[in-house]
């Protein structure tokens, strides 16, 4: 999907300092301080088909702020894509703020209808 084909309101938030996640609910997100993220999937009107039937899933919204987060929520959040703390890291190469993004927004995944 081209940028000019997007929804108008997904298109004011990229204008807005929003940058897409992927294109599957056009996931995307605004950084807002350090390990402060405000994430964003879907759009009014938006749908998913389950089974042949199709439901309106709409806006999701998360503002989600690393330091809120216990290790625990941490280890639950990445679990379905990582298998530890520890493997993420690495994965980051040490780097703390990518680190802090992508555990953010996993953890935001875990409410998000797509």
């Amino acid at each position: 999907m081209k940028k000019e084909d997007f929804p108008s309101e997904v298109i004011k938030d990229l204008e807005n300092g929003f940058i897409l996640t992927g294109d599957r609910g056009l996931q995307r997100f605004k950084k807002l301080a350090n390990g402060h993220y405000e994430f964003k999937t879907g759009y009014e009107g938006y749908y998913k088909s389950v089974d042949g039937n199709k439901f309106e899933v709409g806006l999701s919204e998360g503002d989600v702020k690393f330091s809120n987060l216990t290790e625990d929520e941490i280890k639950s959040s990445i679990s379905g894509y990582y298998d530890s703390i520890e493997e993420l890291k690495q994965e980051c190469d040490g780097v703390q703020e990518d680190f802090e993004f992508l555990v953010c927004e996993c953890y935001y995944e875990q409410f998000v209808e797509e």
